[in-house]
């Protein structure tokens, strides 16, 4: 029998099953751009993304190659190279110079050029030496304690941590103004006592270019010309910056009258510019109220005993039964107790005074002289300045009052340590902003020429300044306030020791005990 009479199928089967139709392997076509776990595993990939079937199937991550790279140029990338096995030789070959040729590679610093993002708009270049060492410490030093120390509150603190050097990264004199308070925490933080220090370092770190006082006196001054000229366009737009200015210059003057104190001691000078320079922040927050209260600083304008409840409820006498009176400083305890006493002192002396030299009318007739004894120059009426002498005490029984009120009926309740808790309700009653309420005739009648002496006139209105400065120095745990106000006092106690005057003399033994 002839090969011719088998079918062809016959000699390929082994089986006795009839032959069906000849099966053809379907035509597969390469994954070109499938992901990296499958061609990892040599498994043609469906490359459906963002996941492959196989990886969703398989709970795999799934990951495609960048599609920087065309498909067209990576064939042509291998048609280039005749040789697959030449590729690893000609990489190597390409990576290893020859001695003769490394001359011509460019050098390491050459090589380091700012990379290309394809930006629209060109940066401005930055003038050679712009990057301050200085103030860069000083930021540091804001964004890492002075911020934290403003308040004892929790909401006022979050505004000095986020919102105020938000505020001055958008404004350039509120980073001025920034700067300066932060370098003035760092010349009173380095020391204990912070006197006499005009070099400070960051942390304790010595400096190569230690900060100076005249660097920060440079911040101030920039950022008071600032603030200056955006008063001029005070408006809902730019209150709240106002606002945060005048709240940084606030914080500021009170800092500063420790260092200058200390440069001054010996001139028995009193220190007034301050009192001038903070005045003016009710006025903005008056004027912008309804901006101010629903904006960003509003925590720091709310204080829950800053009211007049101690009107239905005057405070006693208080006694050692009081419990967080006994766990207070002996300062405080010291100013609860006489108190009250030193304003009725104070008030039976403006009526000595209104009795001695009689209230006028006439302005011509009723000046009062700068000093006893001294040529006459007259700067006011003394019935102008009574009454804005009696208007002064008022202010002062509302501020002493407040406090008297927090000690009897508050309690603590933050967790915090009790004279710490009583430094925050202290705070809660804005008692320091006292110097905003006083009337300029009775600042005026503290703006006597040091030389020529001052009279019993001029005597009242410093010993009720001298009771106001006595306020500050019951913020024993507040920087910018501790031991600002005990040498203003002291120097006051020596202008009324001068007059001569006994009665005006006793005014000012309590405030020397107290702040004493």
């Amino acid at each position: 029998m002839s090969d011719s009479q088998f079918p062809e199928s016959a000699v390929h089967t082994s089986s006795s099953k009839p032959s069906g139709k000849q099966r053809h392997r379907a035509s597969h076509t390469k994954s070109r751009n499938g992901c990296h776990i499958c061609k990892l595993r040599r498994v043609k990939c469906d490359e459906v993304r963002p996941v492959c079937g196989a990886c969703s199937l398989r709970c795999s991550r799934c990951e495609y190659p960048s599609p920087s790279r065309p498909v067209e140029a990576r064939a042509e990338s291998r048609r280039a190279i005749p040789y697959r096995r030449n590729a690893a030789r000609l990489q190597a070959s390409d990576s290893a110079p020859a001695d003769d040729q490394r001359g011509d590679s460019p050098a390491l610093g050459a090589s380091l050029q700012p990379l290309d993002f394809q930006l629209t708009s060109p940066s401005t270049a930055t003038p050679p030496g712009s990057l301050n060492m200085k103030d860069l410490r000083l930021m540091q030093h804001f964004l890492r304690r002075t911020c934290n120390q403003m308040s004892f509150d929790h909401k006022r603190i979050l505004i000095w941590q986020q919102v105020i050097p938000d505020l001055a990264a958008k404004e350039g004199f509120l980073m001025h103004l920034l700067l300066a308070l932060a370098g003035m925490h760092l010349l009173l933080d380095r020391l204990p006592t912070g006197e006499g220090n005009k070099e400070a370092s960051v942390d304790g770190y010595p400096e190569a270019d230690p900060i100076k006082l005249s660097d920060i006196v440079e911040h101030h001054q920039k950022g008071l010309q600032g603030l200056s000229a955006a008063l001029t366009t005070l408006s809902p737009v730019t209150a709240e910056f106002i606002c945060c200015g005048s709240t940084l210059l606030v914080g500021f003057a009170f800092a500063s009258l420790r260092i200058r104190n200390h440069e001054q001691a010996d001139n028995g000078c009193l220190q007034l510019d301050w009192l001038h320079l903070i005045r003016g922040l009710t006025s903005i927050i008056t004027q912008q109220w309804p901006t101010l209260k629903t904006g960003r600083l509003r925590s720091l304008l709310y204080y829950r005993h800053a009211n007049h409840d101690w009107k239905a409820f005057p405070p006693s006498s208080p006694t050692p039964s009081f419990p967080r009176l006994k766990h207070c400083s002996q300062r405080l305890s010291s100013f609860v107790y006489g108190a009250s006493t030193a304003l009725a002192a104070l008030r039976d002396f403006m009526n000595s005074l209104k009795s001695l030299y009689g209230t006028r009318s006439e302005s011509s007739t009723s000046a009062t002289p700068t000093s006893q004894g001294s040529p006459t120059d007259y700067l006011y009426p003394y019935d102008e300045l009574f009454r804005a002498q009696d208007a002064a005490i008022d202010i002062l029984e509302d501020m002493y009052m407040r406090i008297l009120h927090i000690v009897e009926f508050t309690i603590s309740e933050r967790g915090t340590p009790v004279h710490l808790d009583m430094q925050a309700d202290l705070e809660d009653t804005a008692v320091a902003s006292w110097p905003d309420l006083l009337s300029n005739t009775f600042l005026a009648s503290l703006n006597v020429d040091g030389e020529m002496g001052i009279g019993s006139v001029e005597g009242g209105s410093y010993a009720i300044l001298a009771h106001f400065y006595l306020i500050f120095t019951l913020y024993e745990d507040f920087w910018y306030l501790k031991g600002s106000f005990e040498r203003e006092i002291a120097v006051i106690d020596g202008l009324i020791g001068r007059i001569g005057n006994g009665h005006l003399a006793s005014l000012m033994r309590w405030p020397m005990e107290v702040s004493s």
